[in-house]
């Protein structure tokens, strides 16, 4: 004798709409997600990349939004596929777990973040070590201090050394960053002041950048070259960068430091060598 099913015809068809519809919303919003990251990559993506450790950078970026890309559709689609397909059933299916599914995806998921995070370190280490300052090739150094609400950098003169700093040597105008008139080393240190001129590097350099702060945590962010780093009270944040490409870059802020924290934008304007040792040579002759 064929079994009847015990589910009102009403219900059923009520369940089945209700189905097919959420379905259909979930797909619209897997569908919405891959339209709207493609349509980003082509109108908002990143900033043309103008340094050499950038690209690993970039390349991890990519990897990992491609990982994120299959998740998410295999986990929507499925999803999408099990709503649909419950509508159908008169029957929900449970069984109270799957030890081999549920290690199985927790040991894929634990390899796929290992391998993100050894494949970062590498890349961190490349812009935040000191053996990348040593790898050979031309070398620069310039300190550069966050302060409400601009940027200050300072350049070593001739004599290659920075002066030491003392709050108590601090003029506003004329000694913004305190540098102790009785260091000798400090009297050829020239210093720019970001809000009124573009903090100028040398194009195929490798620049250690030292990041200091006065006042409170300020994080020198320029997207073209891929580097960020928070610039912190009363201690020296490194990082090294590679510019290739000659030009104006924007430099922003990237934590909130005040009221005035909207307004602390600068550039950093990459030079040719040539263009470089002149401004060096122009600037010190003014000390």
């Amino acid at each position: 004798m064929e079994a009847r099913s015990t589910v009102p015809q009403d219900a059923e068809g009520a369940n089945r709409r209700t189905g097919t519809l959420a379905s259909v919303l979930v797909a619209i919003v897997l569908l919405a997600g891959v339209a709207s990251t493609l349509y980003a990559f082509q109108r908002w993506w990143l900033p043309p990349l103008i340094s050499e450790n950038g690209a690993a950078i970039d390349r991890l970026f990519n990897r990992q939004m491609v990982a994120m890309g299959v998740v998410f559709v295999l986990t929507q689609g499925m999803l999408a596929w099990f709503v649909w397909r419950a509508s159908r059933s008169e029957r929900a299916l449970y069984w109270h777990e799957n030890r081999r599914l549920e290690i199985g995806w927790t040991v894929a998921t634990a390899v796929v973040m290992a391998t993100f995070i050894l494949m970062g370190y590498q890349i961190w280490a490349a812009l935040h070590t000191p053996a990348a300052a040593a790898a050979g090739g031309k070398t620069a150094v310039v300190e550069v201090w966050g302060r409400q609400f601009y940027w200050v950098a300072r350049y070593p003169g001739p004599d290659g050394q920075f002066g030491a700093v003392d709050r108590q040597f601090e003029d506003s105008q004329n000694n913004p960053l305190g540098i102790d008139p009785n260091d000798p080393a400090g009297k050829d240190d020239i210093v720019i002041d970001g809000s009124k001129e573009p903090i100028p590097l040398p194009a195929g350099y490798k620049v250690t950048v030292r990041l200091r702060s006065k006042d409170v945590i300020h994080s020198f962010f320029v997207p073209h070259l891929r580097v960020k780093l928070d610039a912190v009270p009363g201690q020296v944040n490194e990082l090294y960068i590679d510019a290739t490409q000659p030009g104006r870059y924007e430099i922003v802020c990237a934590e909130l430091c005040g009221v005035g924290h909207f307004q602390m934008r600068g550039e950093v304007q990459v030079m040719e060598e040539a263009e470089w040792q002149a401004w060096l040579q122009q600037k010190a002759a003014q000390q």
